[in-house]
């Protein structure tokens, strides 16, 4: 009769613990989508450079950091600090290289610490800021002069400012 007892009590904890964490850990993944959602789409530049397109899935896409020369797979994660509506960008592997991006070190890149922060205007929902960290190695000892280019302000594709 006490095993039954006990038995039952195990079973109200579990689903007393399901019950509870299911929804924080789901809310916590839909609102880490709901910040890189916000971003995803076609960006053109406000006064020069080239664009970028946010894929409408997934965390990963191609950025172009240095036209002819850098093409390298990004990785999307919520920032983590105060800035609420912004995403941090981190180098994940090189794609394709011209002769000044193969003559980096990649193998000592840094993909723990962000290469670029886009974070929304307080102007626009459709106008981002592109702040650019830089590459560099894990020891910190070099930061190579590339993709400073992309750093500045861009506009949705096809969309209005006013917006």
């Amino acid at each position: 009769m006490q095993t039954n007892s006990h038995l039952s009590m195990l079973k109200t904890l579990i689903v007393s613990f399901i019950i509870v964490t299911i929804p924080m850990s789901v809310g916590a993944q839909s609102s880490s989508e709901a910040v890189i959602n916000a971003f995803r789409g076609q960006w053109e530049p406000v006064r020069h450079g080239w664009g970028f397109e946010i894929p409408q899935t997934g965390t990963t896409f191609e950025l172009t950091i240095e036209s002819n020369q850098i093409h390298a797979q990004v990785r999307l994660v919520p920032s983590d600090d105060d800035e609420r509506d912004a995403i941090d960008i981190f180098l994940v592997k090189p794609v394709d290289l011209g002769r000044g991006g193969a003559s980096l070190p990649w193998k000592v890149m840094d993909r723990q610490l962000p290469i670029a922060r886009l974070s929304k205007s307080a102007c626009s929902k459709n106008l981002i800021i592109f702040k650019w960290y830089g590459l560099r190695t894990r020891d910190m000892v070099h930061v190579f002069p590339f993709g400073f280019g992309l750093q500045g302000e861009y506009l949705r594709s096809g969309v209005p400012l006013e917006d």
